[in-house]
């Protein structure tokens, strides 16, 4: 629940468990309330009724006691008037007093940090840091605090936050407005409840001696003790004894301790390593981190509480003023002991997880999933440790070969490192927040090292080095998604997608989500015209209400192949998404030594319905997606002359186009299909890239040379990642089609086949064809189409045990075809049709068709899903024929251009069978779409209803 816009601060809910006892669920529900937290209790049969109490914008505790749900808070609450706000008396409770305040700043369960405190708690040394004054949030910052163990991603006016947990998980705390960085957000931890059937934390077991060992180095590590030669032969010589303990399988740490005690000559170090080992043979070994976790959770948490029978009506809460009083050391460890019983234990499957794993306590949807040489598939992560940065930090391992974002706008980076402890797998977590834009981008780097760490007690000892992980071989990716984000249950949550089919591209889709998953997704190789790779999570129920009201969390995945989006409801309310490559038709072999890097995704927040989302993503995407020398600049009007002749296409035949397109203000032409090898038709041709010399005698560069001379631009069409089986490159390389060799069987679509992008000769061979062509002709313009869909993905050239490699490979190898294009060529704008989506990333410039169909009614539901993430800069949208070619419907010359003008803008008809009256009201609306367009193409875009 909220407050008032124009309140700064932010009240947040917490609901307390009805199976806690009246009296502790009241004192609680009071501790919250009067510490700036709104505590819901739901009623308990014969024990209790539902409680509600918050404060009012004015730090007035004054909410009444009435049955009232945490949906309903934020339209109930009161609206204070100033000082003199009458506040609700009871019997119980009395006249409530505020609490005092000032220059302290208030966190949740009453611990409070000055300003000093939260500045001292904004980052260790050398990280990434801003000071902002309290209250206030930094901008494109990322904050860490070691005693809370939180940390703090800060775009322009969003937070994003988690925390590593006492058992090196990271936990999400929050994901929306931005919270001053004072702000203890540790309290949402107390959320976690335990089911039944679920299993407990998990931790690692390990033999005394071991532990010993362990404990052991960690003290020397604490002493500041370098360790060099001198050391450890003096080390060797003092421990011998203990060594030869050691080699006696009859040893136990009681023994050893003794023996160690004897020759230590530091003792004040033994007296550390003792206590330790004291703490550890209470707990297990993965609890005693806690008890410093717990330690720093609790220091200066909450203030003395008197007994309930102490309470007297008429004299404030139970005494605010004994709540005013500093509490001393010794209160503060009496109280953390209370506290500390109260912190939950649970198991993974009820918390909120940055990164999940499968099969150690969570049954949602993982995030990744792998698989040994010896068939385990158990790999849970712990945190390692992190590095924060400035600016975006680029791709390490996929640099080249996926879309990679830019980092304009300033902003900082986060790697978390988390590792399997056993095998050493480790996998990084990185994160990018920008300073002018309310978006995060997200991406994950696993890595199978070859080396392994070892202990250098046993080297000190002069025993062999074992190292404290086992070997590891290759290991096998089976599931990688680039993002997973879990939230709190809040009422009836919606997951917004784009949805449809070929001609129904991106119609806006809303679903209920309940307890179970819903999805979207693609199998067929590219993004698909079914799916498009974005999902939104909102709080608002009413889909009138959408655009404009209610929080919206935001996901968009730069990547053009198969993907997975994932929305799971469990059973507790809590909504997990997952983002990222579609683990169907996936697997990657890593080898020791060797790493993969995920896709990109991209994260935004919205307290302003779709609305808000929108402006983000295209703000974000106009900066940091399309290629720096086309940003902001008004494309081309230009003529496209697939409708206008087909595949009849000849020199005279366009240029007889082109002298009536110039009259009208045309300033390109784009000659589609038809040009090529013996291409009369849909059935012949694809992959022969050279010119039809019969239709044009004197190529491309003829044509090209007389198109200019006309003060016009010059296009061309390609579908490069096809083949026909009618075509001189099949007879020549069948193998380089997508089919497993032997097998003799096969599907054909728009009579063609697929080439295999994810060979290096199928790679190089496309870029010297596009490359020659474009080398020869002035074209600034490139028309990239694909018409089919992947079917029979099998790699001929792949080791069999590799084939779940082929349907990425096969991406990879078309942006580096189009990377070298771009890097070769570029002033060479590239448009991409059939519906793809595929150029949503840096290594292309869109626009995109956004859709084969171009009725000007449909046009109106595809361009209004396709504006929900993608800028009109990169919507390609055209004037066409009448009737239309793909419905027959009618509509006017007007109306046409009206649905055309919010886009990149062009024409797709024959111009040359317009009356001299359509001419010239064409012109007239040519030389309109001029005008507005710099408003058009840099604005921000509001959608005023739905079509």
């Amino acid at each position: 629940a909220e407050l008032p816009k124009s309140h700064p601060r932010r009240i947040q809910v917490a609901r307390i468990p009805a199976s806690m006892q009246f009296r502790e669920s009241f004192l609680l529900s009071l501790l919250l309330a009067i510490n700036g937290v709104s505590a819901f209790l739901p009623p308990a049969p014969l024990l209790r009724p539902a409680l509600h109490l918050g404060r009012c914008p004015a730090g007035h505790l004054c909410a009444p006691l009435a049955p009232m749900a945490p949906e309903t808070i934020s339209a109930t609450r009161r609206q204070c008037e100033g000082p003199q706000h009458r506040m609700p008396s009871s019997p119980l409770l009395g006249r409530m007093k505020p609490r005092r305040t000032s220059g302290r700043m208030v966190g949740a369960f009453g611990t409070r940090m000055s300003a000093s405190d939260a500045e001292g708690a904004a980052g260790g040394p050398g990280e990434a840091q801003g000071s902002s004054g309290a209250g206030r949030c930094p901008q494109g910052k990322i904050l860490y605090c070691e005693k809370s163990k939180i940390f703090r991603l800060y775009g322009k006016s969003i937070m994003y936050a988690f925390r590593v947990d006492e058992a090196g998980n990271l936990e999400k705390l929050h994901w929306g407005k931005a919270v001053p960085p004072e702000d203890d957000l540790r309290w949402l931890s107390f959320a976690n409840v335990q089911l039944c059937f679920d299993p407990g934390p998990s931790a690692y077991f390990e033999d005394k001696w071991t532990d010993y060992l362990e404990v052991l180095e960690d003290a020397i590590d604490d002493k500041g003790i370098v360790v060099g030669e001198n050391f450890e032969d003096q080390a060797a010589e003092q421990f011998s004894e203990v060594v030869d303990l050691y080699e006696d399988s009859e040893v136990t740490l009681e023994e050893g301790e003794r023996q160690g005690e004897l020759v230590f000559e530091d003792k004040s170090l033994y007296a550390r390593v003792e206590r330790i080992i004291d703490e550890q043979t209470k707990l297990t070994p993965s609890d005693a981190p806690k008890l410093a976790s717990l330690a720093a959770f609790g220091e200066g948490m909450i203030s003395e509480v008197p007994e309930w029978e102490n309470w007297e009506e008429g004299e404030g809460v139970f005494g605010v003023e004994a709540l005013e009083k500093t509490p001393s050391p010794a209160d503060l460890e009496k109280e953390m002991e209370e506290w500390e019983a109260m912190i939950p234990k649970v198991g993974r499957n009820t918390k909120l997880l940055e990164y999940a794993d499968l099969g150690t306590g969570d049954y949602r949807s993982p995030s990744f999933g792998v698989r040994y040489e010896d068939g385990s598939s158990i790999c849970p992560l712990q945190y390692k440790g992190h590095e924060i940065s400035e600016g975006k930090l680029p791709m390490k391992y996929a640099s080249g070969k996926l879309p990679e974002l830019r980092g304009a706008g300033g902003g900082a980076t986060l790697v978390v490192s988390m590792e399997d402890a056993i095998t050493g797998l480790e996998i990084d977590l990185i994160y990018t927040v920008f300073r002018d834009f309310d978006a995060i981008t997200r991406r994950v780097i696993v890595k199978n090292p070859s080396d392994r760490e070892e202990s250098f007690l046993p080297r000190l000892f002069g025993m062999e080095a074992t190292p404290r992980r086992s070997q590891g071989g290759s290991v096998n990716i089976d599931r990688l998604m680039s993002a997973t984000v879990d939230f709190h249950p809040f009422p009836y949550p919606k997951l917004v997608t784009l949805s449809g089919s070929w001609a129904n591209e991106r119609r806006m889709r809303i679903h209920s989500l309940e307890q179970g998953k819903v999805s979207i997704d693609s199998l067929r190789g590219t993004s698909s015209h079914q799916h498009n790779p974005f999902c939104a999570i909102t709080t608002t129920s009413e889909a009138d209400s959408l655009e404009t009201t209610g929080d919206v969390w935001a996901f968009s995945f730069v990547y053009s192949g198969n993907f997975l989006m994932e929305a799971e409801v469990a059973e507790t309310g809590r909504i997990r998404v997952n983002c990222g490559i579609n683990p169907k038709a996936f697997s990657w072999d890593l080898p020791c030594g060797d790493s993969f890097e995920s896709p990109e995704v991209v994260l935004v927040y919205s307290a302003t319905g779709l609305e808000g989302m929108s402006h983000a993503f295209h703000g974000f995407y106009r900066e940091n997606l399309m290629p720096e020398r086309f940003k902001g600049t008004v494309p081309p009007v230009l003529l496209n002359t697939w409708e206008a002749m087909y595949f009849d296409v000849s020199h005279e035949r366009v240029m007889d186009l082109a002298r009536s397109a110039v009259k009208v203000g045309v300033e390109l032409i784009v000659l589609d299909d038809g040009w090529f090898g013996n291409r009369q038709d849909a059935t012949s041709s694809l992959g022969d890239w050279y010119e039809d010399l019969k239709k044009f005698p004197s190529g491309m560069e003829g044509l090209s040379n007389d198109i200019n001379s006309l003060g016009l631009k010059f296009g061309l069409w390609v579908e490069p990642e096809m083949i026909s089986v009618d075509s001189q490159l099949y007879a020549q390389h069948p193998e380089w089609c997508l089919n497993q060799q032997g097998r003799n069987f096969r599907c054909e679509g728009r009579n063609q086949l697929v080439l295999d992008f994810s060979r290096e000769e199928v790679q190089q061979y496309i870029i010297d064809k596009l490359s020659d062509i474009l080398s020869k002709a002035n074209i600034e313009y490139m028309k990239w189409d694909m018409n089919r869909h992947l079917t029979e993905v099998y790699g001929n050239q792949i080791d069999p045990r590799k084939q779940g490699e082929v349907f990425h490979r096969y991406m990879v190898g078309v942006y580096k075809v189009l990377g070298t294009i771009n890097q070769r060529f570029p002033d060479l704008r590239i448009e991409t049709c059939s519906g793809e989506v595929r150029p949503r990333d840096a290594l292309l410039l869109p626009p995109d068709l956004g859709d084969d169909n171009t009725d000007v009614f449909s046009r109106m539901s595809i361009q209004q899903g396709t504006s929900l993430v993608y800028p009109l800069s990169t919507i390609g949208s055209h004037i066409t024929e009448v009737p239309n070619h793909q419905t027959q419907r009618l509509a006017t010359l007007k109306t046409r251009f009206l649905i055309a003008l919010f886009g990149t803008f062009g024409l797709e008809l024959d111009v040359r069978r317009l009356s001299s009256d359509e001419m010239a009201e064409l012109s007239l609306y040519i030389d309109m779409f001029k005008r507005l367009a710099p408003i058009i193409i840099r604005g921000m875009f509001y959608r005023l209803w739905s079509p």
